[in-house]
């Protein structure tokens, strides 16, 4: 079985937005945003490489939570279309959650329903 990732995902960008609710474009931003947070709190603090993670790129990361936001579908459902357990999504989704919402705000559109959008002023 095909995992999921996002390095063929990026070949179709009309998936990607389908997927994600947002384009290649805003998605490229995103991950360029991210990137310097991600290496500050993520990556610089590990004392070891150890053990690889599941999901091996920060895009893989940013599109895993996107999905899981778009969709909200278990877990499970999601590690298998990545190729991962269900916990290497919990644990991914709280390493990549704290970066994105540095570089995104949340914007309440009524009582029931949040809307993320990307922050384009930072």
């Amino acid at each position: 079985m095909k995992k999921l990732s996002y390095e063929p995902l990026i070949k179709n960008p009309a998936n990607l937005k389908r997927l994600t609710g947002i384009g290649e474009g805003e998605f490229r931003e995103l991950v360029t945003k991210s990137r310097p947070v991600w290496d500050k709190r993520i990556e610089a603090v590990k004392k070891v490489s150890g053990r690889p993670w599941g999901l091996p790129t920060l895009e893989d990361h940013i599109l895993a939570l996107l999905i899981y936001y778009r969709f909200y579908i278990p877990h499970t459902f999601l590690g298998l279309m990545f190729g991962v357990d269900d916990s290497v999504l919990c644990r991914s989704f709280r390493r990549i959650e704290p970066v994105l919402s540095a570089v995104t705000i949340l914007k309440s559109v009524n009582s029931n329903e949040m809307t993320y959008r990307q922050s384009l002023s930072m």
